[in-house]
């Protein structure tokens, strides 16, 4: 959090802005957004990879799958024996984006990130917190998003709840749906 402080702060903006986050980055935006929000007007949050406690979970197949998620980050951040190499090798299994198994340097780190930002993440009382308005976009296909626990943030009347078809990439599909949003 403290780049992003430190980025905006940088930028010296003197209008409100629109802040767009995905992914990690995502969750990022919204906490920032709690903390900044009279200077923003407006969120795009793109595949926040919202993960309640399970036992918030009612629907018993997302309750599963972000379960497994959950488990799948913790083996990869935990097991000693991941390394570069053997986090290229494993990505082709495990339920990651394109982009990290493209990166695999960027894996280790990526996975450390996940204790902090993921697992303990914050995203539902952030969200519920705002006023803004906030679109919140996310493929059907898409690896790491369990649609119906973002569903639970379109709970909100300032949340408008985007799905496309499409996976956790961005690709000029995605870059299109954000640009009609944008309008």
């Amino acid at each position: 959090m403290r780049s992003l402080y430190h980025t905006m702060n940088k930028l010296h903006l003197r209008e409100q802005f629109i802040l767009i986050g995905h992914s990690l980055g995502s969750l990022l935006a919204a906490r920032y957004a709690t903390e900044h929000e009279v200077n923003l007007n407006r969120l795009l949050l793109l595949s926040p990879p919202v993960y309640p406690p399970l036992s918030q979970i009612k629907n018993t197949a997302a309750r599963k799958l972000t379960g497994m998620l959950l488990n799948t980050y913790k083996f990869l951040r935990d097991d000693p024996r991941i390394n570069p190499e053997s986090f290229r090798k494993l990505m082709y299994l495990a339920p990651l984006p394109r982009s990290v198994v493209k990166q695999p340097e960027t894996g280790v780190p990526v996975m450390r990130t996940l204790k902090e930002c993921v697992e303990k993440q914050t995203i539902l009382t952030d969200v519920k917190r705002l006023t803004l308005p906030i679109d919140i976009c996310y493929g059907s296909l898409d690896q790491v998003v369990v649609g119906s626990n973002v569903e639970l943030l379109a709970r909100n009347k300032n949340v408008r709840l985007h799905t496309f078809l499409n996976t956790h990439d961005l690709t000029t599909r995605y870059g299109k749906l954000v640009a009609k949003i944008l309008k």
